[in-house]
Order: C-alpha cells, then structure tokens, then sequence
C-alpha cells in the first residue's frame, strides 16, 4: 500500500477538509481557510509531498464537565492532516484492534461495551456462581501519560516502519511535550493502540487464571472466580503495565470486590438482565439540556439544535428499565421545552 500516495491525493485532503469543517460555517479560522480553499489544500498537498509540512503552534484551554479536561485544539491545516491521515490507516488499526476494545471505534461505543459487560456477568454467573470477583481498572491520566517512545514503538510495529506514516506520526506526538492531547482526531487511535496492547496481556493473563474482560478505553472489567483470586490478577496487571507500558493504576479508581448484582460502568448500571440509568448521568444530560434552551431562547441556537440535545436524552433513556409510562412522560416534557 503506497500510504503517501493516498494521504496527499487531493481528493483525500478534500474530503478530510469537509469532516473537519462540518458544523463551522460560522467559524472565522474556517471562513478564512476557505475564502482560498483550493489553493490552501494544494499549499497543503505540495508540503506533504515534498516533507515540507510542520506542525503549527496549539491552543489549549480547560472544559470542567463531567470533570476538568485540558482540551487541546489545532489549527484547521493540521486538523485537515489528522483526518486526511486516519481516512487513509484506520483499517489498518482495526486489524490490530482487540474485539474487546470499545472506545471510539464504529459499530461500537457505551451502548455496545455495557450490552456486552451485561453478557459478561452471564457468562461469568454460570462459569463461578453469582458471587465471583470483579477487578475495576483506570489508568492514571490515560492520555496525559502515554509514552511517546511506546507509543511510536507500536506505531512503527502497525505500519512496518514506513519513512512516510512514522513521519507524520512523530510529528503529531511531539505537538505536546507528554502524553496525548485530547482534541486530536489521532489521540483517539493511538490510545486504543495503547490499549489494544493491554488487552493483549489481559489475554495471555487468561491462559493462568479464568477471566472475562472487556475496555473502553482506559477504563477496564474483568470478572474472575472469586476475590482472592481478583487481588492476585490485579497485582500482576500492576505489574505488567508499570513494565510494558510505563503506566500506573489509578489508586482511586482500581480496586477489586465481589460481584453484588451490578456493575457502574460507562454511564449505567448494568445488571446481567438489564441497564439502569445513572443518576449523575441523567443530571447531567439535563443541565446540558436546560443549557440549550437557554440558548435558544436568547436566539444562540437553532431548534434543531436544541432538539439533538433532548433526543439524545432520551435515547439514553429508552436503553434502561424507565418504564414505558415515565418514557413517554419524558417525551412529552422535552416536547414541550423544544416546541
């Protein structure tokens, strides 16, 4: 596969350029851009070829919901780059992907890794009894903690060492002086290779002890036979991450117990049988929400708008044991503040 060829075609920057510009019509760093579009893609296109292209100067700033994330942003001609980019490798990471992997991948997401976990505990109630062992794990500051030369050591791995993709790749991760920044299309792949890499120790794991386990990115589950055997697993994962990876557990959020019927993880709780809504979760998509309708009542948004942010609610909803009853209730309150 000719990766250069690919990524600098100009129809691929153009079609990288419309991902990037959805939504940002009224963005003045776009409108810019595109008031000398065709020239700017082709600026872009002859760097590329000739190795000219460098990475610009970053913007970051903080966002404090669900908690305090430093986001950082690039300029539209490297966001174009990172697109242009994964259109062209991301079959390639997911050949690699573990099937027990979840974030950020098509066909996938919270829905999907909490369905599957809810699998898992069936799995896991016939194999050890309803009181089996559960071991919670989270990375410490996932992104801000990668590796930059474990990252690239993989990177080179996935893509045999070619002088263009490890090129751009070197680039992208010196943008930040550690880890991965988040706001890049590219942090989201390189993580889950981060991870992919995990989980493929977690299965060698398996061939010692009888476990179940599933990620969604940094965020891990597995289900063992009971508690003592759950501590025994943990240490080893502190172990072979500490020396693999070069990361740590978080000491807040790792810990192991026994199975008590169900499981918070990525915005439910989830039961062998069933998901329930989270509380916080619910709060918090209806601040968002009242938000919007702030917003729309001071004319800062559209309706269409403010109406994505009430069906999103409600799609959460209609996945959990809310009855019918309360569900259409639901609806009929969000109908009336979007009407």
């Amino acid at each position: 596969m000719d990766y250069k060829e690919q990524i600098c075609s100009f129809d691929n920057l153009w079609e990288a350029y419309k991902e990037v510009s959805h939504g940002k019509k009224y963005n003045q760093e776009f409108q810019k851009f595109q008031f000398n579009l065709e020239e700017n893609l082709i600026e872009l296109q002859n760097e590329l070829i000739w190795g000219t292209y460098t990475v610009s100067p970053t913007v970051s700033f903080f966002i404090h919901e669900p908690k305090l994330r430093l986001i950082t942003r690039p300029v539209i001609r490297d966001r174009i780059v990172h697109h242009a980019l994964i259109r062209v490798v991301k079959n390639e990471f997911e050949k690699v992907f573990n099937p027990r992997s979840y974030a950020c991948r098509e066909g996938k997401g919270q829905l999907a890794v909490c369905n599957e976990l809810s699998h898992m505990q069936r799995q896991a109630i016939n194999m050890f009894g309803f009181h089996f062992g559960v071991v919670e794990i989270d990375i410490k500051s996932y992104f801000a903690t990668i590796d930059h030369r474990v990252l690239l050591f993989f990177l080179g791995e996935v893509f045999h060492h070619d002088k263009f993709i490890m090129s751009l790749f070197n680039q992208i991760v010196a943008a930040v002086d550690e880890g991965l920044p988040i706001g890049f299309l590219t942090s989201q792949y390189e993580a889950n290779l981060i991870g992919t890499i995990a989980d493929y120790l977690l299965d060698n794991l398996s061939l010692k002890y009888q476990l179940f386990h599933i990620r969604y990115m940094d965020d891990y589950r597995i289900y063992c036979k009971d508690k003592k055997t759950a501590k025994a697993i943990l240490q080893e994962i502190d172990d072979l991450f500490s020396e693999k990876l070069i990361q740590r557990l978080s000491p807040k959020k790792t810990k192991y117990h026994l199975f008590q019927g169900k499981d918070l993880f990525c915005g439910y709780n989830v039961a062998p049988h069933h998901l329930e809504a989270k509380i916080a979760t619910v709060k918090r998509a209806e601040r968002r929400l009242n938000k919007k309708i702030r917003e729309y009542e001071n004319g800062k948004i559209s309706a269409s708008m403010l109406d994505i942010s009430a069906k999103n609610l409600l799609a959460y909803l209609s996945h959990t044991t809310i009855s019918s009853n309360e569900l259409a209730e639901t609806c009929i309150q969000l109908a009336d503040k979007t009407s």
